[in-house]
């Protein structure tokens, strides 16, 4: 099950915002200078069904939220990155567990491809053995080495 164009915006969008590029000295490179969209389509491809349409739904309602969250008629695609990470921290601090955990899904979806990156891992763990890091290796193509 693929994604729209306009849904891959969307969650391209969320991710950025949750995964900046210079986030951090050690960390300077973000989820987009990944190979993302292959990511999200090899996802979408794999999970069940019904999981897709929940993942689609989920990144749905975080894009068309800026009008409740932020008070902006924009979908989360056509806002400076300030205010997508506000969106972002309003609907993560939301009152409702189901708002906060549309957070939790997009960062979930996007820790998977952004920590098994190898720069991602060499912050996070320092150096990796590679004889004894095996389950840490990253078999797919849509993160450079």
């Amino acid at each position: 099950m693929k994604q729209s164009a306009i849904e891959r915006r969307w969650t391209l969008a969320i991710l950025d915002a949750i995964f900046p590029r210079g986030a951090s000295e050690d960390l300077s490179a973000g989820i987009l200078d990944l190979d993302v969209e292959a990511y999200l389509e090899e996802t979408f491809a794999k999970v069940p069904v019904v999981s897709g349409l929940g993942m689609r739904a989920g990144f749905a309602a975080i894009a068309l939220s800026p009008p409740v969250t932020i008070g902006k008629l924009r979908t989360i695609d056509r806002l400076e990155q300030a205010d997508r990470v506000r969106v972002i921290e309003k609907l993560y601090r939301a009152p409702f567990y189901h708002l906060r955990q549309l957070v939790v899904l997009a960062k979930t979806t996007g820790a998977m491809l952004y920590c098994a990156s190898p720069a991602s891992r060499h912050v996070m763990l320092g150096p990796v053995d590679e004889r004894a890091g095996a389950g840490l290796r990253q078999e797919a193509s849509h993160v450079p080495a």
